[in-house]
């Protein structure tokens, strides 16, 4: 009976050191499963944007931090462009976006940025990377361009060296830090509202015998000591008040008494229009043309008055008409009517609120 309860008490223990055994195998096994799991955090849509730099193909701005500013202070036909496939940047973008010293040695063909304590030297086909440390020199895909006499400069092997990612969709490029990803289909809202607030930058919305002007989110009048000045058709033809050239679009008007002149400086052109004659001089880059604007200045009701196509024409503008509103944007920020027809209906109610 004895040896029979010993037997028992052998088989119960045995059982029980089988049991603890395959515990703790189990443990071992779910430990190393853990390990080995990518675990993916969650990053808002604040701290994702974070110094986070978003620029668009084909416009002059550039949003960071949630403030929009000129890319180049000079001109904003200064914009990053596709070249080879790549996305290029103008030099200015170093400057301006990311606060880096920049310098261009023509003869060399050289060009260097300093940021964050590390030198980028990016010459022919090479780019040399410098810090406290290390000096490192690898081949790039890319080289540098002059477009224009401007330098453009290949965006991904630049923000690269200083270990930064960029995202492409379409036009819409962001640069972030490396730790800062954006995806196309997680992010697509995101992206969608950023390229709204890039769309809407220096874009002029008018309104047909309406004295308002709507303009990055100001609504402003044409002239405040005249609600009579507004833009008129005449003979199926648009027209804009010479003054909403000066008073809002920021450009340079002068009038010649003596010769009947009108001379408007705007967005890197020169303009001088004759009340004798239908022709008009363009300056544009230091070269200058004449050419016949027949109507294009006129005098109504006594004031100058320009007509909005001879207008888009000499100073690199896109004008969308929709019934009796007028939007006038960059040369590459371009409207259409059912792909843009939310921001569009925005826009107009802008102008129409304020006449109201």
């Amino acid at each position: 009976m004895k040896n029979k309860l010993v037997i028992n008490i052998i088989i119960v223990y045995f059982l029980v050191l089988c049991i603890v055994f395959l515990v703790q195998i189990n443990d071992t096994d779910d430990s190393g499963d853990l390990q080995n799991q990518t675990v993916e955090v969650s990053v808002s849509e604040t701290d994702k944007m974070r110094d986070s730099i978003v620029i668009k193909v084909g416009s002059s701005s550039v949003l960071l931090n949630d403030k929009l500013f000129s890319l180049d202070a000079e001109s904003e036909l200064i914009v990053p462009k596709i070249i080879n496939n790549r996305v290029y940047v103008p030099q200015s973008f170093f400057q301006s976006a990311l606060k880096g010293n920049i310098s261009w040695d023509e003869s060399m063909r050289e060009f260097v940025v300093r940021y964050n304590n590390r030198a980028v030297v990016l010459k022919d086909n090479k780019i040399k990377i410098i810090d406290n440390l290390n000096e490192e020199e690898k081949t790039a895909e890319n080289s540098i361009e002059v477009v224009d006499k401007i330098v453009y400069v290949p965006l991904f092997e630049v923000a690269e060296a200083f270990e930064r990612n960029v995202f492409s969709d379409g036009n819409i490029v962001i640069v972030s830090y490396e730790d800062i990803f954006f995806d196309r289909e997680k992010d697509k809202d995101l992206i969608n509202e950023l390229l709204e607030k890039m769309k809407l930058r220096n874009v002029f919305v008018l309104e047909k015998d309406n004295c308002y002007v709507h303009f990055n989110e100001k609504t402003l009048p044409i002239d405040e000591n005249n609600k009579n000045l507004v833009p008129v058709t005449e003979n199926e033809r648009n027209y804009i008040p010479v003054k909403l050239i000066s008073s809002v679009f920021g450009g340079e008007v002068a009038w010649d008494g003596e010769l009947k002149e009108l001379t408007i400086n705007y967005n890197n052109s020169e303009a001088v229009f004759s009340s004798k004659k239908d022709d008009v001089i363009i300056n544009k880059k230091g070269e200058k043309t004449e050419e016949q604007t027949p109507n294009a200045f006129k005098i109504i009701n006594e004031f100058s008055y320009l007509s909005l196509d001879v207008f888009s024409y000499i100073f690199d503008k896109n004008i969308f008409e929709d019934g009796n509103f007028i939007i006038i944007s960059g040369k590459d920020n371009v409207f259409e009517k059912e792909r843009d027809s939310v921001i569009i209906e925005k826009l107009e109610r802008s102008v129409k609120t304020v006449s109201e």
